[in-house]
């Protein structure tokens, strides 16, 4: 939420407060209020109290395989420090490789048992549409360079396209941990957007898994394989553009769609000319159409309040 600085007089600076907030918090004149400093924020509270860290404790057993699991779940709660302990030696290394998906996380403290990941960002609830649009682009992108590589018949933009999906889960997770650490407009807006971004992850994680098949597979692609997959991008950018745009005719125009998409899908299936790899490919469409199906539903119900 924005505020106007106003100058009363001739050099005092002043801010209203909501009045949403004025009715919550049942403040009125004479109040006094507590007025502090935290990185770039100035912070108003009804009480001299510091904001209070949030901490958390991981203890390793020896060679744990979910750190990267364990640490993501901390973060997206809003967890400010996490301290990682051990009965044996941590490898710090595998550390800032589990990092390396928490915008803002950084290791502040090493030794051989114990190891101090803390939050060096300061999370803004003005940034999370502007996350949760570019996080969007990214999955099209993701998508798009998918269907190149099908058309092309081989996997020519792996490492693009894991740098690509390392981004993607950067930006679902920051999204996430700015909306447990704060408000939008409301709950309901709030639960979506932190849906959609999950659902999001999925499909790039989905993208990905139908790049690693192209790669494997030594068999060209059916052009109606390629089309399938050409129209289920098509729709994941289309219901994008909605976002943005919110339209009625183009809401119901997603929905015929929707199922041209979903037929076109199964159809192909039925085919008997198809090999492994295309059945496979177009299995893993009709997960990525469910998770488009989701996300077209949510970002209707809320598209015209953001």
């Amino acid at each position: 939420m924005k505020r106007r600085i106003n100058l009363v007089g001739k050099s005092t600076l002043t801010v209203s407060i909501p009045s949403k907030f004025v009715q919550k918090y049942e403040l009125k004149k004479g109040d006094e209020l507590e007025i502090r400093e935290q990185g770039r924020n100035i912070i108003l509270s009804l009480d001299n109290q510091e904001v209070t860290t949030k901490k958390g404790v991981i203890h390793l057993a020896e060679n744990e395989p979910f750190l990267r699991r364990y640490l993501t779940a901390l973060y997206c709660e809003g967890y400010d420090e996490v301290e990682i302990t051990s009965e044996h030696n941590l490898n710090q290394t595998q550390i800032k490789s589990a990092t390396d998906r928490l915008l803002g996380f950084e290791l502040m403290e090493s030794t051989l048992k114990r190891m101090v990941v803390r939050d060096v960002a300061i999370p803004r609830n003005s940034e999370v549409l502007n996350i949760f649009k570019r996080l969007f682009v990214v999955v099209v992108n993701i998508g798009a360079t998918i269907q190149d590589d099908m058309k092309n018949g081989e996997f020519e933009h792996a490492g693009e396209i894991r740098d690509l999906q390392n981004t993607v889960h950067k930006l679902c997770n920051f999204c996430q941990r700015v909306l447990i650490r704060t408000d939008l407009d409301s709950r309901t807006h709030t639960f979506q957007i932190y849906y959609v971004s999950s659902q999001l992850k999925n499909i790039g994680d989905l993208f990905v898994e139908i790049g690693e098949l192209i790669g494997g597979s030594k068999k060209r692609f059916s052009k109606e394989t390629i089309q399938g997959t050409a129209l289920c991008i098509s729709f994941l950018g289309d219901v994008f553009k909605n976002y943005q745009y919110p339209s009625a005719k183009k809401t119901v125009e997603l929905r015929n769609f929707r199922d041209i998409v979903s037929k076109k899908i199964f159809t192909i299936l039925l085919q008997s000319s198809l090999n492994q790899t295309e059945i496979h490919v177009l299995s893993i469409l009709t997960s990525v159409l469910t998770c488009i199906k989701s996300i077209e539903v949510k970002i209707y119900t809320f598209v015209g309040s953001v």
